[in-house]
């Protein structure tokens, strides 16, 4: 592991200790057993201690997203950890209905809580009684939220079929990850119209009044 220069004799028998910050970037936490600047601990990033002699910020606050931990005996130094603040992810159908006629399409649209500055890939579970690939255009398992926006939407295409199947559900739900918290509502469904139903057919007959019809097995005389 880099021990930085440019520290003080007792800062630099601390222990080095690995740091990750929010966006998982790579520092270092420096202590001193015995010393003043046991209190004053060093946080650095990964650029600046890898310049020697310009990593002499001794007594830097805590970086945010921190909070303090008890010190380590041995060390005499106090350890941070990070307090994930993680974004929060939900989803709706924000057009819950579709239908096979063309151009007829629902939309899905998950959300974060606040922007981000890296995008942010959401996983997703789809299911439902419509089939992804076969009764609607396939839809990819996860979707990215773009850097400093705060949603991205899914399409659900229905593909125009000659099968009568009544409507069909796409349910679509956000899956568990640990680079953002799982909201709610964290699952939501676009119903499929089916354009397919057999038309109703309607017949008239007309009985005059010296005929006789027969009719599904009976006879009816005027």
């Amino acid at each position: 592991m880099v021990r930085p220069r440019g520290l003080s004799k007792g800062a630099a028998r601390g222990e080095i200790l690995p740091y990750h910050t929010l966006r998982g970037a790579v520092g270092w936490v420096v202590g001193s057993p015995g010393a003043a600047s046991t209190r004053g601990l060093l946080v650095l990033s990964a650029a600046s201690a890898s310049r020697a002699g310009r990593a002499a910020a001794v007594g830097t606050p805590p970086p945010p997203n921190t909070s303090r931990k008890a010190p380590r005996a041995r060390l005499g130094c106090e350890l941070l950890e990070e307090r994930a603040l993680l974004a929060v992810v939900t989803i709706q159908a924000t057009d819950n209905m579709a239908a096979e006629t063309p151009g007829d399409v629902g939309v899905f649209t998950i959300s974060r809580n606040a922007p981000g500055p890296s995008p942010l890939t959401v996983y997703l579970s789809i299911g439902g009684s419509a089939g992804n690939g076969t009764d609607y255009q396939q839809v990819s398992n996860s979707v990215v939220i773009p850097a400093n926006q705060t949603s991205a939407q899914i399409t659900i295409t229905p593909i125009d079929d000659a099968f009568e199947e009544g409507n069909e559900t796409v349910v679509i739900s956000i899956m568990t990850s640990m680079f953002y918290t799982v909201g709610s509502p964290s699952s939501a469904t676009v119903t499929i119209v089916d354009n397919d139903n057999l038309p109703s057919v309607w017949v008239s007959v007309r009985i005059s009044r010296r005929a006789s019809v027969a009719c599904s097995g009976a006879h009816v005389a005027a």
